[in-house]
């Protein structure tokens, strides 16, 4: 009997719950951890940080070339200082003001080392090293500048088929924004690269401009451009030749009349007659008393919507003949 009460004494709870004991040993390890950060943080470390330069430019002014990006510093100091660095920025920012008559702004190394420990939100953080030797910062004058756009564009069509006219922009030219010295030699600007193949159809898209540099702004930055596609066939027509200053009124030119070919689109095809060439021949200059007798015929207007013209013969012939066998 004594030896099963000894056994009920013993088995009887002790009346702390399971999830108080759990309690207990999160807080001390938690306790445990507070003491292992703080001592870890009380330590000497290093860390980089961005630099970020903002200059300021008086009006009618800008820089020539854009600033140094990714510049970064390595700090040493307690982790405390570090993280309280950190915290309260994510990088250096280093302002500069630059005054209307500089063309060149300059710091070297040791004058940016003092710029960055003067920005240090924790001033007791040692500079290791940064990644900048000397900043130099070129200044001109800002000026608006309008040039043609250039497109870069290769068309490649299908058997038969050929533009209409010449490719059209919308806007054809652009206005840009940046330094004068930047600026003063451009003549155009490209579109970006446009490679169509097998072309069947007229087509209008847009078309981005070529990337600018960064301290010039273009307006727009992309432009519409349109070709007009359809198949084309080949035609000929007897065209009249017409003369110019004739120097004598015995004289006579062979022939009167010349055959063209050329190439035009179907859908002007039946607009293609005599009256649409005009080809001279012209004695200015020429002197008839020589024995060559040719003289160059000339295509002096023609549609603007055909191609290939090919015209013969391309050299008249002219006689002087005596006036009893003119008369005759």
């Amino acid at each position: 009997m004594q030896w099963k009460n000894l056994l009920l004494k013993k088995s009887k709870p002790t009346g702390r719950k399971p999830d108080e004991d759990r309690a207990i040993l999160f807080i001390c390890m938690g306790i445990a951890l507070l003491f292992w950060i703080f001592i870890k943080l009380s330590k000497e470390y290093s860390a980089r940080k961005r630099i970020t330069f903002q200059v300021e430019i008086p009006t009618g002014r800008t820089i020539t070339e854009e600033l140094p990006k990714d510049i970064y510093v390595e700090l040493d100091g307690s982790g405390w200082d570090l993280l309280y660095e950190f915290f309260n920025a994510s990088s250096i920012v280093i302002p500069y003001q630059v005054s209307n008559s500089d063309n060149t702004f300059s710091r070297s190394r040791t004058q940016l080392r003092n710029d960055i420990q003067n920005q240090l939100k924790n001033r007791s953080l040692g500079i290791q090293s940064f990644n900048l030797d000397v900043l130099e910062i070129g200044l001109a004058d800002l000026v608006q500048k309008r040039i043609p756009v250039r497109p870069k564009v290769q068309l490649r069509f299908a058997p038969g088929f050929q533009l209409t006219s010449p490719i059209t922009l919308s806007p054809d030219s652009v206005i840009l924004t940046g330094p004068a010295p930047i600026l003063a030699p451009l003549t155009d600007w490209p579109t970006d690269s446009l490679v169509e193949e097998d072309l069947q159809n007229s087509f209008v898209t847009a078309l981005s401009l070529e990337k600018a540099p960064a301290v010039v702004q273009i307006e727009p930055s992309s432009v519409e451009i349109q070709a007009n596609v359809e198949q084309f066939t080949e035609t000929s027509v007897f065209v009249p030749i017409q003369i110019q200053n004739l120097p004598d009124s015995n004289l006579r030119v062979f022939p009167n009349n010349l055959s063209v070919s050329c190439i035009v689109g179907l859908s002007r095809y039946n607009e293609i007659n005599s009256n649409s060439f005009k080809f001279i021949v012209d004695f200015a200059g020429i002197d008839i008393s020589t024995e060559n007798n040719t003289v160059p015929i000339r295509l002096d207007s023609f549609p603007n919507y055909v191609r290939n013209i090919n015209f013969s013969p391309q050299v008249a012939t002219y006689f002087v003949f005596k006036d009893s066998l003119s008369q005759n």
